[in-house]
């Protein structure tokens, strides 16, 4: 069965977690100072965070990585996230993930 890729209606649709949660989550998988995981997937250990925080929202990690890498994010100005984050721009990504996870987007 093939997956759609998810859109930003699926991701601002997800249940809400409390933001303390999927934080203390995404950092017990890469404490800071602590990015081999990243090295190992090519990754940038921005990208790996924001990824990290993306499947708190999405607990599919291919789904989530898709949505990483392939979806437009209309309100980031229709940026991918992965092309935010190589932009510099990873602090937008998390404030838009973060407001999710916080249920401040409908």
């Amino acid at each position: 069965m093939t997956r759609t890729p998810p859109n930003i209606v699926s991701f601002a649709a997800a249940a809400p977690r409390r933001p303390d949660t999927a934080m203390a989550e995404a950092a017990a998988l890469a404490p800071p100072g602590e990015h081999a995981e990243a090295m190992v997937f090519g990754l940038a250990p921005d990208a790996l965070t924001i990824i990290q925080v993306a499947v708190a929202i999405e607990p599919d990690p291919g789904t989530a990585l898709a949505w990483f890498r392939r979806v437009c994010i209309e309100e980031l100005g229709g940026f991918t996230a992965e092309q935010l984050v190589l932009r510099g721009q990873s602090g937008r990504v998390m404030a838009f993930l973060t407001a999710i996870l916080r249920g401040e987007r409908g």
